[in-house]
This record gives structure tokens, sequence and C-alpha cells, in this order.
């Protein structure tokens, strides 16, 4: 060995030994907690505690009424912060959380102080509920999971922070080899970044469902005794969630006091022990900016705050003395605390899944993830190619969203020798062959041509590979690729290619799918390389509102030609939806169409046809003449009536429901009168 290299060789070992030793355990992530209130010495708790803050977090500063327990923060579109927590009569003692009942508390602040406005679902058993975790459902509505008291676990649900709340329903657990091995305690949801719900509880076993209440399907047994170094017994409270492109389960130990901190990547299996603690009372990481220091006997029940993907703060339960010690009455008691936390740095080093990409947009063929064999170049038509192309070599573009389906594949190459082929796979350079493009000389290796092939069988999100095959020597330089999507094909709403809005989020419909929720006037949505062939002349939309509204139909920006507006008609509710549809002008080859929305609606899909198409259906346009009119509504009333039958009844199912009936005919006779807009 050469001496350079030894000395090399030992300033590395060196680096990862620092590095190793000083590595942060989840504890030093906590931040310090800013003094909303002088710090009180006189207050309720033990002297141990030290001098605190009794505005921050939620708490019966005289002690003299309630307990709190649990915690679980949301913040409402107004900025309000609303914490979801327990409480029980504090006479009773720490054994009142026996009889808890779930209470709604509010702040504009964070960190506190949050002012208690009562039982969460007083009509409901009084109120009962431990081990309150509020969350956010798919479909936009809220939720609160309660358990231990209330068994096998109720989760309540409510369109708004302030309630009023109603109840889903139980939790119900797939039968299974493992399902025996839920207890029902404990137990903690989240929603994953998949769309489906993941669930934990106390013995550490991890359902996954598609629905909120279940079934859950048991993935295994306790994750702690299949974790290398992790404690195995009397371990509670798990709360996971997901960031950095890690799943997180922080747990607490009851008779150590101390908590530990796991990950995994799918947030099933392969779970890892963080090193440290992830807190623990007696250590000194409950400080405040001037210093001080809590330590509270117990901390307890964890959750987690996030905003823009990290946790910024941590709730806990904390008690002044064991809980053997708190007897009622007696100046001890439990608060829930907030504590600020840089989940962003915690995840700094963590690398983030690739953002989703769509396939209808134009994909540079440098923005690759992974790649074998090319290298880049400079190109004559701006920008950078893949070039050095030989047989064997590919390149690999991640979380690529086709949609319900692409047409087609199209790419800008150049050559000057024969050429060869581009093979279009899906998730491994041996996957699925969905296409295959071939591409012959063209004078050149910056002479640039387009060259495409149809493509079949790629929907949903998928690693795309492009594999290069082809004879000896370089093949072809490839500049960009794209898809396209048809027309006359079921266009889901959340396939989009571009966004414009910060408010639009994806959620769920009530047959399983997924939507554009939370629109906003001005918003749209941009669905790029749709084939409209040789013409189509209507636009379908499948749409919940509970109000009026419009889309309009634009090609090439939001400010591009209109070709149509769709008058959207209240459906009777957000998760009501409906098809309506429009006329639009005449649109032939390949388009960007941007819907730009003139108010709050949910979209699930859309798709265009041509107007006396196959399946082409103008909502209240009885005759097919063009117009909606009296003619139209005597042709219904006939068709009820049983005098005469439509030839397509479709047309008349104005309510989406299958069939034609009185509903449909008062409907249109409001259409008419001028009382809604649109169906």
């Amino acid at each position: 060995m050469k001496k350079g290299s030894a000395i090399f060789i030992g300033l590395v070992m060196l680096m990862v030994f620092q590095m190793t030793a000083s590595a942060a355990s989840f504890m030093d992530y906590f931040k310090p907690m800013p003094i909303i209130e002088a710090l009180s010495s006189s207050c309720w708790g033990a002297p141990e505690v030290g001098p605190r803050d009794q505005s921050n977090g939620l708490e019966d500063k005289t002690m003299s009424r309630y307990c709190y327990w649990d915690g679980g923060i949301i913040k409402g579109p107004d900025g309000t912060y609303h914490m979801f927590a327990s409480r029980w009569n504090q006479s009773a003692g720490h054994n009142g959380w026996f009889g808890s009942v779930a209470v709604h508390a509010t702040s504009s602040n964070l960190y506190g102080p949050y002012t208690d406005k009562g039982l969460c679902w007083p009509n409901d058993q009084g109120g009962k509920g431990h081990n309150v975790v509020p969350f956010q459902l798919k479909d936009g509505r809220y939720a609160i999971l309660v358990s231990e008291t209330r068994r096998p676990a109720d989760i309540f649900v409510s369109n708004s922070l302030d309630g009023p709340w109603s109840k889903l329903g139980s939790v119900s657990i797939a039968q299974n080899s493992y399902s025996s091995l839920y207890t029902a305690s404990n137990v903690y949801i989240m929603l994953r970044p998949d769309g489906r719900y993941g669930l934990i509880e106390r013995d550490a076993v991890i359902g996954i469902s598609d629905n909120v209440l279940g079934p859950y399907v048991i993935q295994g047994t306790n994750i702690y005794a299949k974790t290398p170094g992790c404690p195995t017994v009397n371990m509670e409270d798990p709360v996971m969630w997901y960031s950095g492109g890690l799943y997180h389960i922080v747990a607490n130990k009851w008779d150590t006091r101390k908590a530990y901190h796991l990950t995994s990547e799918d947030g099933i299996s392969n779970w890892k022990l963080d090193s440290g603690y992830a807190y623990d009372p007696t250590a000194n990481f409950l400080r405040y900016t001037d210093g001080t220091v809590n330590r509270w006997n117990k901390l307890e029940r964890p959750n987690v705050y996030m905003e823009d993907g990290h946790v910024v703060a941590m709730l806990l339960s904390a008690i002044d003395v064991a809980k053997d010690k708190d007897l009622g009455n007696d100046r001890h008691g439990s608060k829930v605390i907030v504590v600020p936390f840089d989940g962003a740095a915690l995840d700094g080093g963590i690398t983030t899944p690739p953002d989703r990409r769509s396939a209808f947009t134009k994909i540079e063929a440098e923005s690759y993830n992974n790649q074998s064999g090319v290298q880049t170049e400079t190109c004559t038509e701006g920008g950078l190619d893949v070039g050095y192309i030989e047989n064997g070599d590919y390149t690999v573009y991640k979380n690529i969203d086709f949609g319900n389906g692409a047409l087609a594949f199209q790419a800008r190459a150049a050559t000057s020798t024969q050429g060869g082929n581009i093979e279009i796979r899906l998730d491994s350079i041996n996957g699925p062959l969905v296409g295959t493009c071939p591409v012959g000389t063209t004078g050149g290796f910056q002479n640039w041509v387009d060259v495409s092939c149809n493509i079949s069988g790629a929907s949903g999100k998928h690693d795309l590979y492009l594999k290069f095959t082809g004879g000896s020597g370089y093949l072809f330089n490839l500049n960009w690729f794209q898809f396209t999507q048809s027309a006359f094909s079921r266009i889901e709403a959340e396939s989009y290619s571009g966004l414009s809005s910060s408010s639009i989020q994806i959620a769920d419909t009530p047959d399983g799918g997924k939507s554009l929720a939370y629109v906003e006037n001005g918003n749209y949505a941009i669905y790029g390389k749709v084939d409209f062939g040789s013409g189509a002349s209507s636009f379908k939309a499948k749409v919940a509102a509970a109000g009026t509204t419009s889309i309009d139909v634009r090609l090439g920006s939001s400010t591009g030609t209109l070709i149509g507006t769709l008058p959207v008609a209240s459906t009777g509710g957000w998760n009501e939806y409906q098809d309506q549809s429009c006329a639009i002008d005449k649109v032939t080859g390949i388009k960007d169409v941007y819907l730009v929305f003139k108010g709050s609606v949910n979209l699930d899909c859309f798709s265009f046809a041509e107007k006396d198409g196959p399946g082409t259906v103008t909502l209240g346009d009885l005759n097919s003449d063009g117009k909606i009119d009296s003619v139209d509504f005597l042709l219904m009333k006939k068709h009820i009536l049983e005098m005469e039958v439509l030839s397509d009844p479709a047309c008349a199912d104005l309510d989406g429901n299958g069939a034609v009936n009185t509903v449909d005919m008062l409907l249109l006779k409001q259409y008419l009168l001028g009382i809604i807009t649109g169906f």
C-alpha cells in the first residue's frame, strides 16, 4: 500500500468515527420552548418540575377541575390551532382516566394557551373517549380516533374542526394468522403517502387498510421483537408518521420512563432503532428560551404536529409525580405540553422519494434518476441531450404517472448511423414491455426529428426504463420524450401534468377513487398531450359540488383558446358525484388541456367525445337538436308516463342515479326557469 493511500484511509476512518460518535439522537432535535407567560414556581405540581410556563399547551392552571392527557393538533383553514385531548375530574386522581372524555381546545398560537371548548360528542356515551388521536381523512373530512376505553376503537368524523362530530363506526380487523395479536389498546392511525391508512397499537402490530374503518390487515408480529436492540416489554403509546422518505415510530417504555425512535422505508417491515433515546424526562431536553429546564416525572402519549412535511412540534402528556401518587385534590396532576422540534433537520440526511411526474409532459432525457452507459452533451436545440448510447444502455425515470393509460410515445432523436430501438419498459430493465420505438437515420447526431410508437399496458405510477437496443457502436442521441393520452378515454383528475393552486388536495371518492378537492376560483389543472384524433365536440366531467359554478376548457394555457364552458350544477354535496356535460368547439390533434375552475368543485374524472359518437351524452338535450328547451321537457314527461320511450334515456338521467324519474323532470324544469345553470 502506498503511504499516501494509508494516510487517506486513516483520515476517512477518523471522519467516519467522528461522525458516528457525534450522530444526533431523536432527542437532540427538540428546540427551546418559547415563553408565553412568565415562568411560575408557585403553580401546581412537584417542585422537581421547576419553574414553568402555564400557558404552554393545555392545562387547568388551578388544578381544581381537570387533568388533561393525550393531545393532537390540527391547524384550521383560518389559522386557528385545534387541539383534541382527553380530560377527567382531577378529584379522582390519575385513575380518573378510566372515565375520561374527549375534548376540543383552541389557540391562536401553536404552543398555547389552549382554551377548553368542551366535549366533542356530548350525546354519545357522555363524551367518553381516551387515547384521543385527531387526523384528516383522504376526503378532506376530519376524524378523531379513541381507543382503550372504547374498544375495538371508535372513529368520529366532522366536516369542521368545530364539529359537530358524529360516530363513523368502529375499527375492524381482517381475519388472518396475525389478527389475534391486535389488542385495541393505544391505537394510532395515520394516512400514509400511498393513500392507505396505517394502524399501530400498543403491542406494535401494524395494520393496513384502504378505508379508515378497515378492515385492517395485520402485517405481522410485534415489530419491536424483530428490531435489533429494541425493548420488547412494557412498550406503549406508539405514534407513527411519514417524513423525509421514511416512516417513523416513537414509543414510550412506561417502566423506565424512556422513549425510542424507529424508522422503516415501507412502514411495515425492516424497522431500525435509532441511537439514543427519543426522549427522557430525566434529561435536560425540555428547555425554555431563557435556559430554564423542566423535568416532569413522566412524559407519555407522544404525538407530532407537522408542517410542510416535517415535524415542527411534539405533544407530550406530562405528569409531575408517579401516577399512583396523583390522588386528587392534592395539587398534583397532568397536562399536555407542546415542544418545538426541528423535523427538517431530522429529515435532512434522508433522501425523499422522487416527485411524481406526469407521463404527458415533455420529459428531458437528461433528467433521469439513474442510467447505465450513457453520457450527456450539449444539444443544438438548447440544453443537454443524452448521447453515446450503445446497445444495452438504459435510463431510468422514477414515479412516472400514466394516469388511466398512455396511447403513444413520442421522442426527439438524432443519429448518423442506422439507429436502433427504444424499448419502453416498466419498473425494471426487464420489466413489462409496453412499446418499442424505432429510431432510423436522421442525417446527423444533431439533426433532430420526432419518432413515435403506440403504447399498450401503461397506466398508473411506475418507474420508467428506456432500454436502448441495436447494432454495434453509437446508436442515436435522445433530447426529450413524452406520452400522449386519448381524449376519448377516462382521464383521472389527479393525473394532471401541472397544477396552479396551493389549496387543491387529492381526496377520496365514495367509489374508492380519487378526486381534486378544495378547488378555489381561478385555480387550474393541466392535462398534457391529449390526443383528440379527428375531432371531439363534447366534454363530460364527473363532479361534486354543494353549489353552482363552472369550468372553462381551454387549450395551450390558462388564458388560451376557450373551447367550451361546463356549467356545474349542485350535486347535493361534496361526495355526491354526477356526470355533467357540455358542447365544445371541435378540436383535433394533440393539445394541452387547461381546466380553469370558476369556483369550488370536486373533480373525479373527465373525457371528450364526438358529438354524435357512441356513448356521448348531452344531458337535457333529449332530441339531440343542440338545444335544451320545452320540447325536451315534454319528451321527458312522456317517457316517465310511459307514453313514449326515449331513444337514449341517459340524456334524461340528470341526477346520474341510473334512472329517469320525477327528480330529473324537476331538475330540467329548474334549468328551463333559470334556477340552475347545469346538471
